[in-house]
């Protein structure tokens, strides 16, 4: 007989936040799961001022650099989703995309994004 390990599926590109409820609830540990979750809340607010006072509506771009392309990271990227969603950050019309999380751009595109860039 072959034993298999217990396995734990998560959805792809699921909320960090779900997985972290569901890892907590696994080991026991519901209560401090959501103190990370408040910790997070209140930085997210501080940080949302202080990024609004000093951006403004300034455009902001998340993107990777590669060889002759960019990797530039849509709307709905998990990390896009903190700076876009939680943050309330602006991103460029471009990234604005609910199916794909990455879309691949030449370096020439990168100045019609008129945005302040940030490399990840």
């Amino acid at each position: 007989m072959t034993l298999i390990a217990n396995t734990l599926m998560l959805e792809r590109n699921e909320d960090w936040r779900d997985t972290l409820k569901k890892f907590g609830k696994i080991m026991d540990k519901d209560q401090e799961a959501d103190q990370v979750l408040d910790q997070y809340n209140t930085r997210i607010t501080e940080m949302k001022s202080a990024l609004s006072a000093k951006l403004g509506e300034d455009i902001v771009a998340l993107f990777r650099p590669k060889d002759n392309s960019v990797c530039l990271h849509t709307t709905s990227h998990l990390t896009a989703s903190i700076l876009y969603g939680d943050l309330r950050m602006n991103a460029p019309k471009l990234m604005e995309n609910d199916k794909d999380n990455s879309t691949m751009i030449f370096v020439e595109i990168l100045l019609n994004l008129m945005a302040i860039t940030s490399l990840f």
